[in-house]
């Protein structure tokens, strides 16, 4: 390439480039709340999903050139004859799988495995990002004056989800009636790549999925082994794999349930001390439950309840070989008898996921949550912002709770000059929520609010858990306190309580106006609609499907202390 050649290039793919990487900053993608956006975007950097929007899909209306323009004109100032370059390069743009066969300082040698052809890449310093021999990328290249550049590295990956993605990706082509190894006019298959992109990221998305689920398995039985070894001294691991097959015969138990149940306990209370299953004559497995309750080891009473059973009935089955065990048996029998106290202390525990199945069984699998969709919305900023929180008052700033608020398009409890946190109920249960669960930290020495690892524990429940977990947190007077004034909370309380005895009498809706409301305490009734427990809209109440779950969960859980009562 000529020096002046070199230079050109170098400086249209140095704009296409900036300009790529601020897609998700410019772009405002519609599709967001769809499943398969999110879903894709488990696997796909959002900043990607947005390109597919501008540059490939074939139903975009976006005036790429108009984008272009401004944004040159903001920082760059280039001429109309680059500005109309970079469109059309970027246009040309597609997403493939390259190998990295080798490189210099100035070139790489692929193999683009898409369009089985081999690749000389401009191996350009500008990228900044390090490419070696031998890896493979999911990518984005782009063409300029006759050059090939990496525009963007949509992910690295290795040889096992190569294979499953590839696979899918060639079935694909074959659907469509294409067999790539025999096309030979390669040109022809770039716009076909770029119609299907969001097919290709969701067939990436499914085999990274597969390969985790495959990778688990395999890690799932050595970590099973190790723990194992860990959990049990050599002759109890003997007596384990005799009970596990009478264990399945007299009490349906197989070995993953049984094994799901005791590492949860072990991993709370003895993994990182000298304690095991064997030295049970050093402690009391009442105290060690009921300091793994308080800790929320498992997450509904059934699996508390199991876990203290499925260790019962080992330790009666290792009384056949020994009587050492009868200790660690009559103890477990006692915690079994016990069961409601070691509950109690699981629910009342402010920082645990418990839940109550009662509520999460009758959601159905596609019912769409608000609640949830307001959290994700809420968790997002965290993930975008430096989120600030002042020093004294532990609440997020006016400025990021101005802007959280008009994002979930949330109106404050009443007009005033500096709009804080608890002028906003719903942002104020999602914080406090958030910090109760740790899945928000506050850094003690910025005042930023980061996003914790718990937030993929929290993610890892299925959306019906998700809600039950924060409906539980809600009806606990423990947790409600920790922010609300104890008069704020037994306003909460009554309205609820007034909302459903008379949406019980009525069964059919409640005109504000017509109950004696205070209407200085409406946003009460507007955060009880957010939380899906009842719908209000134009002044009116109607029952949501979950209304009568709700209802009937409280009634019967009235007497249970901390709890919210609704007697009705």
């Amino acid at each position: 390439m000529k020096q002046n050649d070199l230079l050109v290039t170098q400086q249209k793919y140095l704009f296409a480039l900036n300009f790529y990487r601020q897609i998700n900053n410019i772009v405002k993608f519609m599709g967001d709340d769809s499943e398969l956006y999110n879903f894709l975007k488990l696997t796909i950097d959002i900043n990607e999903i947005k390109a597919y929007s501008l540059l490939d899909d074939p139903n975009s209306n976006v005036d790429l050139t108009l984008i272009i323009r401004s944004f040159s004109n903001l920082d760059y100032g280039y001429q109309e004859e680059v500005v109309q370059s970079t469109v059309n390069s970027l246009l040309g743009s597609y997403c493939t799988i390259i190998e990295v066969n080798s490189l210099d300082e100035n070139s790489i040698c692929a193999v683009d495995k898409f369009l089985n052809k081999k690749l000389n890449l401009e191996n350009s310093q500008l990228y900044e990002a390090e490419i070696n021999i031998g890896d493979i990328l999911f990518v984005r290249l782009i063409e300029i004056n006759g050059h090939t550049f990496v525009l963007s590295i949509i992910e690295t990956i290795n040889e096992e989800i190569e294979t499953l993605f590839l696979e899918k990706v060639d079935k694909f082509f074959k659907n469509k009636g294409i067999i790539v190894k025999q096309n030979k006019n390669i040109k022809n298959l770039i716009p076909l790549l770029k119609n299907s992109l969001i097919d290709i990221f969701f067939l990436f998305s499914i085999s990274y999925k597969e390969f985790i689920e495959l990778e688990d398995i395999e890690v799932l039985n050595k970590n099973r082994e190790a723990l194992l070894r860990k959990m049990f001294h050599e002759k109890d691991r003997m007596i384990v794999d005799k009970f596990l097959q009478y264990a399945r015969v007299k009490y349906n138990i197989d070995a993953e349930e049984f094994f799901y149940y005791i590492s949860a306990l072990y991993r709370s209370q003895f993994e990182d001390t000298e304690a095991s299953y064997s030295t049970f004559s050093d402690y009391e497995f009442g105290k060690v439950l009921e300091n793994a309750a308080r800790d929320g080891f498992v997450y509904t009473k059934v699996e508390l309840y199991r876990t203290i059973s499925h260790l019962k009935y080992f330790y009666e089955y290792a009384l056949r070989y020994d009587e050492k065990y009868k200790k660690a048996a009559d103890e477990l029998t006692q915690c079994l008898n016990s069961f409601f106290y070691y509950n109690d202390i699981m629910e009342n525990s402010l920082n645990n996921f418990y839940f109550d199945e009662d509520i999460s069984d009758n959601i159905p699998d596609d019912m769409l949550i608000e609640l949830l969709d307001y959290y994700d919305n809420f968790l997002e900023f965290f993930t975008l912002y430096n989120v600030k929180v002042s020093k004294n008052s532990k609440e997020i700033t006016p400025y990021f709770i101005n802007l959280i608020a008009d994002e979930l398009n949330l109106k404050p409890i009443k007009e005033v000059k500096t709009k804080r946190q608890i002028h906003y109920p719903l942002i104020d249960l999602f914080f406090n929520f958030s910090l109760a669960k740790n899945i928000i930290q506050i850094k003690e020495d910025s005042n930023a609010a980061d996003l914790t690892e718990r937030i993929n524990h929290f993610l890892s429940f299925e959306p019906s858990e998700q809600y039950a977990i924060f409906i539980h947190s809600i009806f606990n007077e423990n947790f409600l306190l920790s922010f609300l004034k104890p008069s704020t909370v037994k306003k909460l309380g009554y309205t609820i309580q007034s909302i459903a005895q008379l949406l019980k009498e009525k069964n059919t809706f409640i005109i504000l106006d017509e109950i004696n409301f205070n209407k200085d305490n409406l946003y009460i009734i507007e955060l009880i609609s957010n939380l899906n427990i009842i719908n209000f809209e134009n002044n009116i109440i109607k029952k949501t499907f979950l209304s009568d779950t709700l209802i009937d969960y409280y009634i019967k859980s009235s007497k249970k202390a901390k709890v919210i009562e609704l007697t009705i």
